[in-house]
């Protein structure tokens, strides 16, 4: 295959510090900032790597975290928000994960609906006739966001977008 030209490459840094990762119970816990963490589960310990269209950079400087585990909970303590985790096997569940945001002294449990966020924008307009459904955008009102990416197309050698397997 011929080399790509650099003005055409895209560059990316996806895997986060390996000082950033938490494994517990067939799941990756990736503290990216403070305020932002990766949750990936997986019944055979195989994560994604790979940059997302949405996650370019995972590769941040390790912020401050604390852990705590007890029996089947995990629990994550940066400066902005209190991560808990009870294992419930292979699902997330309502009362199994919940992010406390401690500076808004808002609670998030999985499951929550947002409605302050003020929706995202549309991947591309091809072929749309009139109204065009929007996701959830990656910020919110509320003070926290969910974004998953895990249908999302990935970026492989060469910084090719390819299908997730």
């Amino acid at each position: 295959m011929s080399e790509i030209p650099a003005h055409l490459y895209l560059f990316s840094d996806p895997v986060a510090h390996q000082d950033a990762v938490i494994l517990f119970a067939g799941h990756r816990i990736t503290v990216i900032t403070s305020r932002l963490l990766r949750i990936e589960i997986s019944r055979s310990d195989s994560f994604e790597d790979r940059a997302s269209q949405l996650f370019l950079f995972r590769h941040q400087p390790v912020p401050a975290f604390k852990v705590r585990r007890k029996g089947e909970v995990l629990e994550l303590e940066t400066e902005h928000l209190l991560f808990r985790y009870e294992n419930a096997g292979d699902r997330f569940g309502y009362l199994s994960i919940s992010v406390h945001l401690t500076r808004q002294n808002a609670l998030w449990r999985h499951g929550s609906s947002d409605s302050l966020n003020p929706f995202g924008t549309s991947r591309t307009l091809d072929d749309k006739e009139g109204p065009v459904r929007l996701g959830q955008g990656l910020s919110s009102r509320s003070g926290w966001s969910l974004s998953d990416d895990s249908s999302l197309l990935v970026f492989g050698e060469y910084s090719r977008l390819e299908a997730k397997e």
